[in-house]
């Protein structure tokens, strides 16, 4: 659902709202209109609506969204400003969900690192290999409850500060997934773009994981 056809302070349905920046340019297809559509149906499945904003987040009233999601998969063109980063601190210490999309070192993670990197996380650290990995080792985090093995297609290292706690490691020990909570703020980061893709999100448990990964944002 694109937001610019709406009155951001009038959206229409019930439910937990989430607000996908793409202002800053589109890879291919991957936004939540295009690549990430299935991920749009599971969500909404689960009561959450989103909302595809093309027009830049300075122009949004932050605090009507229940979930930001960041993506470099939607950054490909440009850096987010220090207006940008500011105006989601603000938001998250208020007590917002961000989900922030990292991915390997072919990708511009720089335009996202500023926004990232706020949250104690540094994201397109290293090229994980191999290009097909399995990640089965966990924290005790809530977000992988139920979750065994989740999949990745040529995902991004990231690493975490004291701030921002890595909880999901490769196979040779690349942190994949990091965790930022101020009182009911919450971040999570993710190394892989392709995790919550069409063409992924049904492999393993990928689709559980997002769902608990939205729940965990919103503090369902």
């Amino acid at each position: 659902l694109d937001v610019d056809q709406y009155q951001p302070d009038t959206l229409m349905f019930s439910g937990k709202s989430v607000l996908w920046d793409t202002s800053h340019g589109i890879y291919l297809t991957y936004s939540p209109s295009g690549n990430h559509s299935s991920l749009v149906v599971t969500l909404r499945d689960n009561g959450y609506w989103i909302y595809e904003y093309s027009a830049g987040i300075l122009h949004l009233d932050l605090e009507n969204y229940d979930i930001i999601v960041i993506s470099v998969g939607s950054a490909w063109d440009s850096v987010y400003s220090t207006a940008e980063v500011l105006a989601l601190q603000r938001y998250v210490t208020n007590g917002g969900g961000l989900l922030l999309l990292g991915d390997n070192t072919n990708c511009p993670n720089d335009n996202v690192n500023p926004v990232s990197q706020a949250f104690g996380t540094t994201v397109g650290v290293t090229h994980v290999y191999p290009n097909d990995t399995h990640v089965t080792e966990f924290s005790n985090h809530v977000i992988f409850s139920g979750i065994s093995d989740l999949f990745m297609r040529s995902a991004g290292e990231i690493t975490g500060t004291l701030y921002a706690s890595e909880q999901a490691w490769a196979d040779i020990g690349d942190a994949v997934v990091t965790i930022f909570e101020f009182e009911s703020g919450r971040v999570v980061t993710l190394g892989d773009i392709a995790m919550l893709a069409n063409s992924y999100i049904g492999v393993y448990d990928n689709r559980d994981f997002a769902v608990n990964i939205f729940d965990w944002l919103s503090g369902s």
